[in-house]
């Protein structure tokens, strides 16, 4: 599948830096080009460059653009120096969006780094587009969430496999779990604790797989959302598998990657966090 549009893109991946067609029709004279950049401004833009002043450009591409095409280059430090200056996440794939511009008086292609989205983030916003269109993305309808009380526990510990009963039953005590019922039908739930004693931070959101797809997580993640931002807190956080598609759901929720970790012999957990205020 082909990621890049009609619209001027650089396309940048772990292998390769790509200029779409449409993209090197900005510089139409240009045999060599000069990488420019200034991360403390979110920026990098690009400047045609003679053959003789090659050796002076640290970042540096012969991309003659005399042929109108796509161009590719496998160029690994330059996208780790991305990486690491942006905070972006490691291995994933990115488009920016171009613009021509000007610097010093001359033409460049200039690139809002701000601007760029993964290939994950483009997908996603294409499914929810696809889906709100075609009328499947609905909103629940019979379906209530509340607080969890203590004749829910026996219900959630049938299949939260990651947290022992009387801890689960001192959560419910302090009103740090929630349920969601279809008429009298349970059918998830979330539940939460506080980072650092004072950043909510939700442990579990899980639906019964014969109620997924049907705009319940989302319903519980923004009941929970709702009561954090009624009791003062400006920030929540979350956390999911990087292999996981769970990371996509909270994107889409307004989630952003902060960070991670990887205890030794697991996966690398991705940390998301979202501002309520």
């Amino acid at each position: 599948m082909n990621f890049l549009t009609a619209a001027p893109t650089l396309k940048i991946s772990p292998k390769l830096i790509t200029f779409n067609a449409a993209c090197m029709k900005l510089l139409p004279d240009a045999a060599y080009v000069q990488f420019y950049h200034d991360f403390s401004n979110g920026v990098l833009f690009v400047k045609a460059c003679g053959e003789d002043e090659m050796d002076k450009a640290p970042w540096r591409l012969n991309c003659s653009s005399r042929e109108v095409r796509a161009k590719k280059v496998k160029w690994a430090k330059f996208y780790e120096l991305i990486v690491k200056e942006m905070g972006w996440q490691a291995g994933s794939v990115y488009t920016i969006p171009a613009q021509p511009d000007t610097y010093k008086e001359e033409p460049v292609i200039l690139f809002e780094l701000g601007k760029a989205k993964s290939v994950d983030d483009i997908l996603l916003e294409r499914e929810f587009t696809r889906l709100a269109e075609s009328n499947l993305l609905l909103e629940p309808g019979g379906v209530v969430v509340r607080v969890a009380t203590a004749d829910d526990a026996a219900l959630i510990v049938q299949h939260d496999k990651h947290i022992s009963a009387d801890l689960l039953d001192q959560k419910i005590a302090r009103e740090e779990v929630y349920v969601a019922y279809d008429d009298d039908a349970f059918v998830g739930w979330l539940r939460f604790s506080l980072f650092w004693d004072n950043t909510p931070f939700m442990n579990m959101l899980f639906l019964l797989p014969e109620h997924r797809g049907e705009g319940i997580g989302r319903q519980l993640t923004s009941f929970w959302e709702d009561q954090m931002k009624s009791q003062g807190y400006k920030t929540l956080m979350t956390s999911t598998q990087q292999n996981e598609s769970a990371q996509h759901f909270y994107a889409h929720m307004g989630y952003t990657a902060v960070g991670g970790f990887a205890l030794p012999g697991d996966t690398y957990e991705l940390v998301m966090a979202k501002a309520i205020v």
